[in-house]
């Protein structure tokens, strides 16, 4: 019988190992599973601000991109009022220089007109003899 006991006793001690082992592995498991928490937590606490730093992102470059529209509107608005100067500029000087040849032309006409009547007026006529009519 006493190997009975003997048997009973191991056993008995094999399973208090055994229980004290599942006891030890099952606080592991909880440890683990809070660390890997706590771990899943920190990530996401980690996401959220990566996410929040790229939507302050994208709105500073939506704003600059509209900034950037705007002067370039206006930029466009003032290379066409800058093209519209330049051909107003152009056509004002060619009138200009067009009227110049044409007042210099009618005044030489004109001068010489006014030449022509002067020199008939101050030239001396000669008038004809009126012939005597003799009766035959």
């Amino acid at each position: 019988m006493m190997a009975r006991k003997k048997r009973a006793v191991k056993k008995a001690k094999v399973a208090k190992g055994k229980a004290v082992a599942k006891k030890r592995v099952a606080k592991k498991r909880v440890a683990k599973r809070a660390n890997s928490a706590a771990k899943k937590a920190v990530r996401a606490a980690a996401a959220a601000k990566k996410k929040a730093a790229a939507q302050k992102s994208n709105a500073a470059k939506a704003a600059l991109k509209g900034k950037i529209a705007a002067v370039s509107s206006a930029l466009k608005a003032a290379k066409a009022q800058l093209k519209a100067a330049a051909k107003r500029e152009a056509a004002v000087s060619k009138m200009a220089k067009n009227k110049d040849v044409a007042v210099a032309k009618f005044l030489a006409g004109w001068t010489k007109k006014q030449l022509k009547k002067i020199a008939k007026a101050s030239k001396v006529t000669k008038r004809r003899k009126r012939r005597v009519k003799v009766a035959a």
